[in-house]
C-alpha cells in the first residue's frame, strides 16, 4: 500500500503537468541551476566519528522515498552552515557501489536537532521542492542525467545537474501539487502508525497463545 502511494504521487505529477520529456502543456523550461542550488555532502575522517555528535545522512538513512535513523551514524567535526540540512531540502544519492541506488531521493521534514549530509549525497534546495521531489523520480529526469539508453547512472555530480531541464508550471498548479503532496504524506504516516499497532498487536497476542 505504500508503494502504491508513491505511485499516486507520480501519477498525478503526469496528470496536472504532463510528462517533462514531451512537455505537451508547454511550460516554461530552466535549468535546474536556476531554479535550486544543490550541495555534494560533507568529508569526514574515521577519528570524526562518535557516539554523540551531528548525525550524518547517508544513502541507507533513505528508505522508500523518506529518512530512516536505523543506520545512524555521528560525528563531532566541524560543518559549514550550508551543510547543515532545512526542512524541505531533497536529499539525494549521488554516488554509491550500486548503481540501483544512485538519485534515490527523500524530501527533508522538520527536524528535531541539527543534521548533515555524507559526501556521497547531494542537498537540493529550492522552492519548487515538491515538485521537484517527485520529478527526480520520474524516467524524465534519470533520462536526462543517465550513460545509456537504460537510464543506468554511476554518479550525479553538479556538472551533470546544471544541464537538467524541468518545465515549471504556474504557481497556482504547483500549489496545488504541494497540497495534495502534504495530505498524502500524512495518509502514509497514520497507515504506518495503524501497521506499526497491528503488528505489535498480533506479537503480543502471538506471545500470549504460546506462552
Amino acid at each position: 500500500m505504500l508503494q502504491a502511494s508513491e505511485e499516486l504521487a507520480k501519477s498525478q505529477f503526469i496528470e496536472l503537468f504532463g510528462d517533462p520529456v514531451k512537455n505537451p502543456k508547454n511550460w516554461k523550461i530552466h535549468k535546474l541551476s536556476e531554479i535550486a542550488d544543490y550541495f555534494i555532502g560533507l568529508t569526514y575522517k574515521p577519528q570524526d566519528i562518535a557516539t554523540k555528535g551531528t548525525i550524518v545522512l547517508r544513502s541507507g538513512n533513505i528508505q522508500s522515498s523518506k529518512l530512516s535513523f536505523e543506520d545512524e551514524l555521528r560525528v563531532t567535526c566541524h560543518i559549514p552552515d550550508k551543510l547543515l540540512i532545512k526542512p524541505n531540502d531533497i536529499l539525494m544519492c549521488s554516488r554509491n557501489g550500486s548503481a540501483a541506488l544512485v538519485g534515490k531521493v527523500a524530501l527533508i521534514p522538520e527536524m528535531d536537532e541539527k543534521v548533515t549530509f555524507g559526501a556521497f549525497m547531494t542537498i537540493i534546495r529550492s522552492r519548487y521542492f515538491s515538485y521537484l521531489y517527485i520529478f527526480f523520480q520520474l524516467f524524465a529526469f534519470r533520462k536526462q542525467i543517465a550513460s545509456s539508453k537504460t537510464a543506468t547512472i554511476n554518479q550525479i555530480t553538479k556538472a551533470m545537474l546544471d544541464k537538467v531541464s524541468v518545465p515549471i508550471p504556474p504557481d497556482s498548479l504547483l500549489n496545488q501539487f504541494t497540497g495534495f503532496i502534504q495530505q498524502l504524506d500524512k495518509s502514509k504516516f497514520e497507515l504506518e502508525q495503524a501497521l506499526l499497532e497491528l503488528t505489535l498487536t498480533y506479537k503480543r497476542i502471538l506471545a500470549e497463545n504460546l506462552g
